[in-house]
Protein backbone atom coordinates (compact mmCIF):
# COMPACT_ATOMS: atom_id res chain seq x y z
CA UNK A 1 0.00 0.00 0.00
CA UNK A 2 0.93 3.77 -0.86
CA UNK A 3 1.58 6.34 2.01
CA UNK A 4 1.24 9.83 1.61
CA UNK A 5 3.98 11.92 2.84
CA UNK A 6 3.97 16.02 3.62
CA UNK A 7 0.58 15.52 1.19
CA UNK A 8 2.92 13.86 -1.47
CA UNK A 9 2.19 10.30 -2.72
CA UNK A 10 5.14 7.91 -2.14
CA UNK A 11 5.91 4.44 -3.08
CA UNK A 12 5.60 1.29 -0.13
CA UNK A 13 8.90 1.43 1.20
CA UNK A 14 9.63 5.73 1.13
CA UNK A 15 8.42 4.95 5.16
CA UNK A 16 11.85 5.24 6.46
CA UNK A 17 12.20 8.58 4.62
CA UNK A 18 8.98 10.42 5.86
CA UNK A 19 9.92 9.46 9.73
CA UNK A 20 13.76 10.41 9.15
CA UNK A 21 12.04 13.98 7.06
CA UNK A 22 9.42 14.10 9.53
CA UNK A 23 12.09 14.84 12.29
CA UNK A 24 14.12 17.08 10.29
CA UNK A 25 11.52 19.20 9.98
CA UNK A 26 10.32 19.31 13.80
CA UNK A 27 13.59 21.17 14.65
CA UNK A 28 14.09 24.34 16.45
CA UNK A 29 15.83 27.85 16.23
CA UNK A 30 17.74 29.63 13.39
CA UNK A 31 20.25 32.35 12.72
CA UNK A 32 22.83 30.84 9.08
CA UNK A 33 25.99 32.09 9.03
CA UNK A 34 28.03 31.81 6.44
CA UNK A 35 30.86 29.75 5.74
CA UNK A 36 34.42 31.19 5.94
CA UNK A 37 36.07 29.15 2.77
CA UNK A 38 39.22 30.32 2.95
CA UNK A 39 41.36 29.13 -0.04
CA UNK A 40 37.85 27.61 -1.67
CA UNK A 41 37.41 28.85 -4.88
CA UNK A 42 33.59 28.84 -6.09
CA UNK A 43 32.58 26.36 -8.39
CA UNK A 44 29.38 28.99 -9.24
CA UNK A 45 27.91 31.71 -8.11
CA UNK A 46 25.04 30.67 -5.61
CA UNK A 47 23.42 28.10 -4.35
CA UNK A 48 19.69 28.03 -3.28
CA UNK A 49 18.55 25.86 -0.11
CA UNK A 50 15.94 25.68 2.64
CA UNK A 51 16.27 26.86 6.19
CA UNK A 52 13.26 25.99 8.98
CA UNK A 53 12.84 28.39 11.91
CA UNK A 54 11.88 27.69 15.20
CA UNK A 55 10.69 31.27 16.06
CA UNK A 56 8.37 31.36 12.97
CA UNK A 57 7.16 27.91 12.86
CA UNK A 58 7.78 28.01 8.85
CA UNK A 59 10.62 27.27 5.85
CA UNK A 60 12.57 29.60 4.27
CA UNK A 61 14.35 29.26 0.68
CA UNK A 62 17.93 30.64 1.22
CA UNK A 63 20.35 31.64 -0.99
CA UNK A 64 24.25 31.52 -0.46
CA UNK A 65 26.55 33.58 -2.45
CA UNK A 66 29.73 31.57 -3.04
CA UNK A 67 31.87 34.00 -4.03
CA UNK A 68 31.36 36.12 -1.37
CA UNK A 69 30.52 34.04 1.73
CA UNK A 70 27.35 35.80 2.40
CA UNK A 71 23.81 34.17 3.07
CA UNK A 72 20.59 35.55 2.65
CA UNK A 73 17.04 34.92 3.82
CA UNK A 74 14.94 35.11 0.23
CA UNK A 75 11.32 34.39 1.45
CA UNK A 76 10.54 35.53 5.20
CA UNK A 77 7.56 33.91 5.21
CA UNK A 78 5.89 33.50 8.84
CA UNK A 79 4.21 30.76 9.79
CA UNK A 80 4.28 29.51 5.97
CA UNK A 81 5.91 26.51 4.15
CA UNK A 82 8.71 27.59 1.90
CA UNK A 83 10.48 24.52 -0.30
CA UNK A 84 11.72 22.86 -3.28
CA UNK A 85 13.44 25.14 -4.81
CA UNK A 86 14.64 24.33 -8.26
CA UNK A 87 16.34 26.56 -10.83
CA UNK A 88 15.68 26.99 -14.18
CA UNK A 89 17.51 25.46 -16.92
CA UNK A 90 19.36 28.89 -17.41
CA UNK A 91 20.10 29.85 -13.67
CA UNK A 92 17.57 33.44 -14.53
CA UNK A 93 14.99 31.88 -11.71
CA UNK A 94 14.11 29.84 -9.21
CA UNK A 95 10.52 28.23 -8.70
CA UNK A 96 9.61 26.72 -5.00
CA UNK A 97 6.60 25.37 -3.52
CA UNK A 98 4.87 27.65 -0.83
CA UNK A 99 2.79 26.42 1.77
CA UNK A 100 2.11 23.32 -1.03
CA UNK A 101 -0.76 24.47 -2.76
CA UNK A 102 1.40 27.67 -4.12
CA UNK A 103 3.77 28.06 -6.64
CA UNK A 104 6.42 30.87 -6.26
CA UNK A 105 9.14 32.09 -8.60
CA UNK A 106 12.37 33.64 -7.46
CA UNK A 107 14.34 36.42 -10.09
CA UNK A 108 17.94 36.07 -9.69
CA UNK A 109 19.67 36.92 -7.37
CA UNK A 110 16.66 36.33 -5.27
CA UNK A 111 15.75 40.60 -5.39
CA UNK A 112 11.91 40.35 -5.36
CA UNK A 113 9.57 37.06 -6.01
CA UNK A 114 5.83 36.46 -7.65
CA UNK A 115 3.85 33.32 -7.17
CA UNK A 116 1.54 32.10 -9.66
CA UNK A 117 -2.18 32.21 -10.42
CA UNK A 118 -3.62 29.15 -10.42
CA UNK A 119 -7.17 29.85 -10.03
CA UNK A 120 -8.02 28.09 -14.08
CA UNK A 121 -8.83 24.72 -11.61
CA UNK A 122 -11.96 25.06 -10.78
CA UNK A 123 -12.15 22.67 -8.23
CA UNK A 124 -9.32 24.39 -6.38
CA UNK A 125 -5.72 23.56 -5.85
CA UNK A 126 -4.51 20.98 -3.21
CA UNK A 127 -1.18 20.47 -3.65
CA UNK A 128 1.23 21.23 -6.79
CA UNK A 129 4.67 19.84 -7.55
CA UNK A 130 7.29 21.05 -9.96
CA UNK A 131 8.23 18.85 -12.22
CA UNK A 132 10.54 20.87 -13.72
CA UNK A 133 11.84 23.88 -16.46
CA UNK A 134 11.56 23.40 -20.02
CA UNK A 135 14.46 25.25 -22.13
CA UNK A 136 15.18 28.71 -21.10
CA UNK A 137 13.24 30.00 -17.97
CA UNK A 138 9.97 31.12 -19.27
CA UNK A 139 7.99 27.90 -18.61
CA UNK A 140 7.48 25.51 -15.76
CA UNK A 141 6.30 21.95 -15.83
CA UNK A 142 3.41 21.17 -12.61
CA UNK A 143 1.72 18.41 -11.56
CA UNK A 144 -1.32 19.98 -9.91
CA UNK A 145 -3.85 18.25 -7.44
CA UNK A 146 -7.22 19.59 -7.08
CA UNK A 147 -9.93 18.91 -4.54
CA UNK A 148 -11.60 15.96 -6.52
CA UNK A 149 -8.41 13.68 -5.97
CA UNK A 150 -8.02 14.77 -10.03
CA UNK A 151 -4.09 15.61 -11.07
CA UNK A 152 -3.06 17.63 -13.79
CA UNK A 153 -0.06 17.69 -16.01
CA UNK A 154 0.16 21.53 -16.07
CA UNK A 155 2.79 23.49 -18.27
CA UNK A 156 2.81 27.44 -16.84
CA UNK A 157 4.40 30.30 -18.45
CA UNK A 158 6.02 32.37 -15.41
CA UNK A 159 5.55 35.47 -17.07
CA UNK A 160 1.94 36.24 -17.90
CA UNK A 161 0.46 33.01 -15.80
CA UNK A 162 -1.32 31.28 -18.67
CA UNK A 163 -1.42 27.35 -18.96
CA UNK A 164 0.22 26.03 -22.14
CA UNK A 165 -0.92 22.47 -21.54
CA UNK A 166 -3.35 21.24 -18.92
CA UNK A 167 -4.01 17.79 -19.31
CA UNK A 168 -5.93 15.34 -17.30
CA UNK A 169 -4.03 12.29 -16.34
CA UNK A 170 -5.35 10.39 -12.95
CA UNK A 171 -3.45 6.97 -14.27
CA UNK A 172 -0.23 8.63 -14.56
CA UNK A 173 0.22 10.32 -11.46
CA UNK A 174 2.04 7.66 -9.81
CA UNK A 175 4.56 8.32 -7.18
CA UNK A 176 4.79 12.12 -6.74
CA UNK A 177 7.73 12.50 -4.05
CA UNK A 178 10.47 14.53 -4.88
CA UNK A 179 11.58 14.84 -8.46
CA UNK A 180 9.72 11.84 -9.37
CA UNK A 181 7.77 13.17 -12.40
CA UNK A 182 11.39 15.53 -13.33
CA UNK A 183 11.99 16.40 -17.50
CA UNK A 184 14.57 15.35 -19.79
CA UNK A 185 17.54 17.77 -19.83
CA UNK A 186 16.17 18.87 -22.96
CA UNK A 187 13.02 19.33 -21.23
CA UNK A 188 11.33 17.28 -23.76
CA UNK A 189 10.98 13.85 -21.82
CA UNK A 190 8.72 13.01 -18.66
CA UNK A 191 10.22 10.76 -16.09
CA UNK A 192 7.85 9.11 -13.76
CA UNK A 193 6.73 6.24 -11.83
CA UNK A 194 3.33 4.68 -12.25
CA UNK A 195 0.79 1.75 -10.03
CA UNK A 196 0.65 -1.71 -11.82
CA UNK A 197 -0.86 -4.08 -9.47
CA UNK A 198 0.64 -2.89 -6.48
CA UNK A 199 4.17 -2.07 -7.10
CA UNK A 200 5.32 1.23 -8.83
CA UNK A 201 6.59 1.33 -12.57
CA UNK A 202 9.17 3.32 -13.84
CA UNK A 203 8.02 5.05 -17.17
CA UNK A 204 8.73 7.74 -19.60
CA UNK A 205 6.59 9.74 -21.63
CA UNK A 206 6.71 12.72 -24.18
CA UNK A 207 5.52 15.51 -22.50
CA UNK A 208 3.12 16.49 -25.99
CA UNK A 209 2.04 13.28 -25.21
CA UNK A 210 2.54 12.03 -21.75
CA UNK A 211 -0.23 9.05 -22.05
CA UNK A 212 2.06 7.38 -24.81
CA UNK A 213 4.08 6.39 -22.10
CA UNK A 214 7.40 3.55 -22.47
CA UNK A 215 7.72 1.09 -19.38
CA UNK A 216 11.49 1.29 -17.87
CA UNK A 217 11.86 -0.85 -15.45
CA UNK A 218 10.11 -4.66 -15.14
CA UNK A 219 7.10 -5.18 -13.54
CA UNK A 220 8.77 -7.64 -10.68
CA UNK A 221 10.58 -4.65 -9.51
CA UNK A 222 9.40 -2.08 -7.44
CA UNK A 223 11.22 0.97 -8.92
CA UNK A 224 11.55 4.60 -7.11
CA UNK A 225 13.96 8.08 -7.35
CA UNK A 226 14.76 7.88 -10.90
CA UNK A 227 17.35 10.77 -12.09
CA UNK A 228 18.22 11.21 -15.36
CA UNK A 229 22.16 11.51 -16.57
CA UNK A 230 23.27 14.69 -17.53
CA UNK A 231 22.81 13.96 -20.76
CA UNK A 232 19.62 12.47 -21.15
CA UNK A 233 20.72 9.12 -22.45
CA UNK A 234 20.42 6.94 -19.32
CA UNK A 235 18.19 6.91 -15.99
CA UNK A 236 19.63 5.38 -12.49
CA UNK A 237 16.79 4.17 -9.96
CA UNK A 238 16.28 1.92 -7.04
CA UNK A 239 14.50 -1.22 -7.17
CA UNK A 240 12.94 -3.17 -4.71
CA UNK A 241 13.06 -7.04 -5.14
CA UNK A 242 10.62 -9.35 -3.14
CA UNK A 243 12.30 -12.25 -3.60
CA UNK A 244 15.05 -12.10 -2.18
CA UNK A 245 14.06 -8.71 -0.36
CA UNK A 246 16.49 -6.14 -1.04
CA UNK A 247 17.19 -2.72 -2.49
CA UNK A 248 19.50 -2.38 -6.08
CA UNK A 249 20.66 0.51 -7.53
CA UNK A 250 19.91 0.13 -11.28
CA UNK A 251 20.80 2.00 -14.52
CA UNK A 252 18.80 1.84 -17.83
CA UNK A 253 19.07 3.45 -21.39
CA UNK A 254 16.31 6.33 -21.83
CA UNK A 255 14.68 3.96 -24.57
CA UNK A 256 14.01 1.19 -21.98
CA UNK A 257 17.21 -0.55 -23.27
CA UNK A 258 20.24 -2.05 -21.71
CA UNK A 259 19.31 -2.35 -17.90
CA UNK A 260 21.82 -3.41 -15.80
CA UNK A 261 22.44 -3.63 -12.20
CA UNK A 262 24.92 -1.26 -10.90
CA UNK A 263 25.17 -1.54 -7.47
CA UNK A 264 23.66 -4.95 -5.08
CA UNK A 265 22.35 -4.68 -2.06
CA UNK A 266 21.77 -0.91 -1.20
CA UNK A 267 19.50 -1.29 1.76
CA UNK A 268 17.43 1.66 2.32
CA UNK A 269 17.99 5.06 0.10
CA UNK A 270 17.25 8.28 0.54
CA UNK A 271 16.38 10.81 -2.06
CA UNK A 272 17.63 11.83 -4.35
CA UNK A 273 20.02 9.95 -6.80
CA UNK A 274 22.56 12.22 -8.01
CA UNK A 275 24.81 11.95 -11.21
CA UNK A 276 28.18 13.45 -11.65
CA UNK A 277 28.71 16.16 -14.62
CA UNK A 278 30.72 13.41 -16.71
CA UNK A 279 27.62 10.88 -16.14
CA UNK A 280 30.55 8.03 -14.45
CA UNK A 281 29.23 8.45 -11.39
CA UNK A 282 26.30 8.22 -9.23
CA UNK A 283 25.40 9.25 -5.67
CA UNK A 284 23.37 8.58 -3.20
CA UNK A 285 22.43 7.85 0.24
CA UNK A 286 21.97 5.17 2.27
CA UNK A 287 22.00 3.31 5.40
CA UNK A 288 23.63 0.40 3.38
CA UNK A 289 26.80 0.74 6.44
CA UNK A 290 26.77 0.66 10.35
CA UNK A 291 23.24 1.58 9.95
CA UNK A 292 23.45 5.33 9.74
CA UNK A 293 22.45 7.31 6.59
CA UNK A 294 26.07 7.99 4.40
CA UNK A 295 26.72 9.76 1.01
CA UNK A 296 27.86 6.65 -1.46
CA UNK A 297 29.16 6.67 -4.46
CA UNK A 298 29.32 4.16 -7.76
CA UNK A 299 31.84 4.52 -10.29
CA UNK A 300 29.70 2.94 -13.39
CA UNK A 301 33.30 1.88 -15.21
CA UNK A 302 33.89 0.09 -12.05
CA UNK A 303 30.37 -1.08 -11.13
CA UNK A 304 29.83 -4.73 -9.42
CA UNK A 305 33.16 -5.05 -9.29
CA UNK A 306 34.20 -2.51 -6.12
CA UNK A 307 31.09 -1.48 -3.55
CA UNK A 308 29.86 1.68 -3.64
CA UNK A 309 32.54 4.55 -2.43
CA UNK A 310 31.68 6.20 1.34
CA UNK A 311 32.62 9.79 0.46
CA UNK A 312 30.75 10.66 4.04
CA UNK A 313 31.30 8.67 7.30
CA UNK A 314 30.78 10.44 10.60
CA UNK A 315 27.86 8.24 12.21
CA UNK A 316 25.39 10.60 11.67
CA UNK A 317 22.44 11.36 9.15
CA UNK A 318 24.28 12.68 5.95
CA UNK A 319 21.96 13.10 2.53
CA UNK A 320 20.83 14.55 -0.53
CA UNK A 321 24.08 15.11 -2.08
CA UNK A 322 24.22 17.28 -5.54
CA UNK A 323 27.14 18.01 -7.45
CA UNK A 324 28.36 21.43 -8.57
CA UNK A 325 28.38 22.04 -12.21
CA UNK A 326 31.90 21.66 -12.82
CA UNK A 327 31.50 18.76 -10.87
CA UNK A 328 34.57 19.24 -8.42
CA UNK A 329 32.41 19.61 -5.05
CA UNK A 330 29.20 17.82 -3.55
CA UNK A 331 27.02 20.07 -1.35
CA UNK A 332 24.85 17.73 1.14
CA UNK A 333 23.04 18.37 4.43
CA UNK A 334 24.01 16.09 7.24
CA UNK A 335 23.58 16.08 11.30
CA UNK A 336 27.12 15.84 12.03
CA UNK A 337 26.72 19.40 13.84
CA UNK A 338 23.87 19.21 16.06
CA UNK A 339 25.20 21.97 18.81
CA UNK A 340 21.73 23.81 17.93
CA UNK A 341 19.79 21.96 16.02
CA UNK A 342 19.78 19.44 13.43
CA UNK A 343 20.92 19.23 10.03
CA UNK A 344 23.48 21.53 8.20
CA UNK A 345 24.71 21.92 4.97
CA UNK A 346 28.41 21.30 3.88
CA UNK A 347 30.89 21.14 1.22
CA UNK A 348 33.08 18.08 0.11
CA UNK A 349 35.04 17.72 -3.36
CA UNK A 350 33.26 14.65 -5.13
CA UNK A 351 36.39 12.29 -3.97
CA UNK A 352 34.74 12.79 -0.29
CA UNK A 353 37.95 14.99 0.85
CA UNK A 354 38.22 18.55 1.58
CA UNK A 355 35.12 19.18 3.99
CA UNK A 356 33.38 22.50 4.58
CA UNK A 357 30.66 23.60 6.61
CA UNK A 358 28.75 25.96 5.32
CA UNK A 359 25.89 27.00 7.56
CA UNK A 360 26.06 27.57 11.54
CA UNK A 361 23.70 28.45 13.72
CA UNK A 362 20.25 27.02 15.23
CA UNK A 363 17.87 25.51 13.09
CA UNK A 364 17.79 22.63 9.90
CA UNK A 365 18.85 23.42 6.57
CA UNK A 366 18.57 21.20 4.07
CA UNK A 367 17.98 20.93 0.05
CA UNK A 368 21.04 22.12 -1.55
CA UNK A 369 20.64 23.51 -5.29
CA UNK A 370 23.24 24.52 -7.40
CA UNK A 371 22.81 27.54 -9.77
CA UNK A 372 23.49 26.49 -13.29
CA UNK A 373 26.32 27.22 -15.26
Amino acid sequence: MALVYRGILASPFAQAVGRITAIMLAVSTVLVGAALLIGYTAPNHYLLFVGQTHSEWAEDVFLHDLDQAITRNLTHSQYVFDFDPMWSRDGARAAFRRGGSDVCVLETPGIHSHCLSLSAFENGVVDVFIIGWLAGSAHLALYVLDSTADVYFTVIDVQNGSLLRQRWERELHGTLYNRVGSLSPDGSTLLGVRFVAGDSQLIAAPIDDINAFTPLSPPEVDASYPSWSPDGSQIAYIGYSYSPARFDLFAVNADGSGERLIASDVSTVLPEIIWSTDGETVLFASNAGDGDFEVYAVDLGAAMVNPPRTLTDNGELDSNPQVSPDGEWIAYESAEDTRCGYTQLFLKRIDGTDKRQLTYGCGSYFNPVWQPQ
